[in-house]
């Protein structure tokens, strides 16, 4: 009898370990790791849909890079109930982008006039930082057929400025700026212009490198800067007569008080080659009290 109840007993152990077996083992046929390519169509709080696939977050996804609506991404995950568990979801380049930086000339109704170059801002744009004229700026886009880049990031980059400076001779004027002592300055509606300047003037650039070999001016200033003060010894029909010095006065010029012939001035200005003085400022100051002397001698004529 015992003999019979220890089989009954191996025998129930038996039939219940296959079941055992498949308690302890997750079936493989509906959790299959997949991997493979697509574009993100939609975030959703749980996921993203992916080339119509729906992908879900977990506590172990690991996000690479920059996910946004239109991004290419690789996704690594377990396939459950007609969904991705995603693992890691890589973002990758578009194909066909393009990255560059440079500085915001104009603000557009559909986006921004940045290095010469037209960005449009969608919806789906990334914008990091306050973007305004003169911000220097790293552009992330799509270019089109006609040439007009359609924006997936505009990133500030104005605390770290790949500033150059540079002094240098002006060789010639170009459509779109300067040749200085070999380099192409290029000046744009932001670019700041101190003193008139032309070609044969010393000048110092301060600019940003471009991809293509050019610099984009942020600004040119002449150089060879004077400053003295005289008499106004004559009107001339573009500027004064100043203690031997011929003062030119350009629109740009200030003229602090109404100026007479017999006023002492103060000017600042620039030196030119041919001697003149292109003036910056010129102010009526007083004129320095005359030396008093005293002397003994006989009346010759009256």
């Amino acid at each position: 009898m015992k003999g019979k109840r220890r089989l009954g007993i191996l025998g129930l152990g038996l039939l219940l370990l296959p079941l055992a077996a498949c308690m302890a083992a997750p079936s493989t046929g509906d959790r299959t790791t997949v991997r493979w390519t697509g574009t993100v169509e939609a975030i959703r709080p749980d996921g993203l849909q992916v080339s119509g696939q729906q992908v879900r977050w977990t506590g172990q996804t690991q996000i690479l890079g920059e996910i946004r609506v239109g991004s290419p991404v690789e996704v690594e995950g377990i396939q459950v109930d007609g969904a991705v568990n995603a693992l890691v979801i890589r973002a990758q380049p578009a194909e066909g982008s393009v990255e560059f930086r440079g500085i915001v000339e104009a603000i557009q109704p559909d986006g921004y006039r940045i290095a010469g170059r037209t960005v449009i801002v969608t919806a789906t744009t990334q914008i990091e930082g306050p973007i305004a004229v003169g911000s220097l700026v790293e552009v992330h886009g799509i270019p089109q057929p006609d040439g007009i880049i359609l924006a997936r990031r505009i990133h500030r980059e104005e605390e770290d400025r790949p500033d150059i400076e540079f002094t240098g001779i002006i060789e010639a004027a170009l459509p779109n700026g300067y040749r200085i002592s070999g380099q192409t300055v290029i000046v744009t509606a932001t670019t700041q212009i101190e003193g008139p300047i032309a070609v044969g003037n010393l000048v110092e650039v301060q600019g940003i490198p471009q991809p293509d070999g050019t610099i984009e001016a942020i600004r040119i200033r002449l150089k060879g800067e004077v400053r003295f003060e005289g008499v106004v010894e004559a009107i001339r029909p573009d500027g004064y007569r100043v203690s031997g010095h011929t003062v030119v006065v350009t629109g740009t010029t200030r003229v602090k008080g109404p100026i007479a012939v017999g006023d002492w001035v103060e000017v600042e200005g620039f030196l030119q080659g041919g001697g003149q003085i292109i003036a910056r400022e010129i102010r009526v100051r007083k004129a320095p009290q005359a030396a008093e002397v005293e002397f003994k001698g006989h009346v010759e004529a009256i």
